[in-house]
């Protein structure tokens, strides 16, 4: 907190700040930041934890974990491209997104209550249904953010909401840790390399989809502004974030 807040002091005072003060007080972008960097750190948070989950849960091997994951990584392409070209073609850009999120939320609560007992095959339809979801609100929080300021600023803000997002990641990871090993059921098995902790998954679960509502509170919240020539080209050109 110390730190945040002399972050805060130094580039109010600074001649050139690292991030201006005007960007961050911009309702689009610190909205649209917000809303990314909540999805994709849940997304991250998700991703990691899944291989133990398949290993600990459903005893699977390294290579059937890995295997496991490819729904969760495949379906972000397939949102990013589907909200990227939309984004270019329809005035309520931000419909997708909204749409997007929502049914990643409902798929991830849908582990929080039933992983256990869903087939694999209904798992992997979920996982994709949340990437796919996910998706649409990488490119759609990034034009929209760079739409939001001036010409000049779309280097700075670029470089804010992916700092951003990769702060959250980084810290969504650690809370997923926290919530696993406080549901550990054998602590032995957390000092040991070769071992895979069994815990209860159901927490991790439930913060993914917190994590995706909390971003779509944000992204319905966000101003949508129509977009400029030059943004618009840049939203038909994207394809992955």
């Amino acid at each position: 907190l110390v730190l945040w807040l002399a972050f805060l002091w130094r580039i109010r005072t600074a001649e050139e700040p690292l991030i201006p003060f005007s960007i961050l007080g911009n309702d689009v972008v610190a909205r649209g930041t917000v809303a990314a960097s909540c999805g994709m750190g849940a997304y991250i948070g998700l991703s990691i934890y899944l291989p133990v989950y398949f290993q600990a849960a459903r005893g699977m091997s390294t290579t059937e974990s890995g295997f496991g994951l490819i729904p969760l990584m495949v379906g972000t392409v397939f949102g990013a491209t589907i909200a990227g070209q939309l984004m270019g073609r329809i005035v309520h850009y931000k419909r997708v997104p909204v749409i997007g999120l929502f049914f990643a939320a409902l798929g991830a609560t849908s582990l929080a209550l039933w992983a256990d007992e869903m087939p694999v095959a209904v798992f992997a339809t979920v996982l994709a249904m949340i990437s796919i979801g996910l998706g649409t609100v990488l490119p759609t929080t990034t034009v929209a953010i760079q739409n939001a300021v001036e010409m000049h600023q779309m280097g700075t803000v670029t470089g804010t909401v992916t700092f951003f997002r990769q702060l959250a990641s980084a810290l969504t990871v650690a809370m997923f840790g926290v919530l696993l090993n406080a549901s550990v059921i054998d602590e032995s098995a957390l000092n040991s390399v070769a071992s895979v902790p069994g815990g209860d998954f159901t927490p991790i679960f439930a913060a993914t989809a917190a994590g995706f509502v909390i971003a779509l509170v944000f992204l319905l919240w966000m101003k949508e502004i129509p977009l400029r020539s030059d943004a618009r080209h840049a939203a038909e050109a994207v394809f992955a974030d």
